[in-house]
């Protein structure tokens, strides 16, 4: 998996991920997203997602009921914009997960201006 992280002017956190997801990688790159938020204040990223496959539930789940514990804040916005239609399922359990567990960081989306409004809001 490769992924690129760009501070947009909007000061939200422009996130680009692509190629063969892995656990240990998805964990990586949050962590990369915690710094930029310690390091800057942004409140907010947008992870445009062209991936080649979508992660397992399990690895799905950890990754999501961690975010707290990684360091990010509850106000913290994590818009998943979808470029295609492989990462979808294990995307829209991404957020099914946050929501259950209370953890309202983490929207699915299809369209970008969808994102950003939610990301501005």
């Amino acid at each position: 998996m490769q992924y690129t992280l760009r501070r947009d002017e909007r000061n939200y956190l422009e996130v680009k991920v692509s190629g063969a997801p892995s656990e240990t990688e998805s964990r990586a790159l949050l962590l990369d997203m915690v710094k930029a938020y310690r390091d800057s204040s942004i409140t907010a990223s947008l992870l445009e997602v062209k991936v080649a496959y979508g992660l397992d539930p399990a690895s799905v789940k950890g990754l999501v009921i961690g975010l707290p514990a990684m360091g990010f804040p509850s106000h913290y916005r994590i818009a998943i914009l979808l470029m295609d239609e492989v990462a979808r399922e294990s995307a829209e359990f991404a957020e099914d997960v946050a929501v259950n567990r209370g953890i309202e960081m983490v929207r699915v989306f299809r369209e970008r201006e969808a994102a950003l409004a939610w990301i501005a809001s």
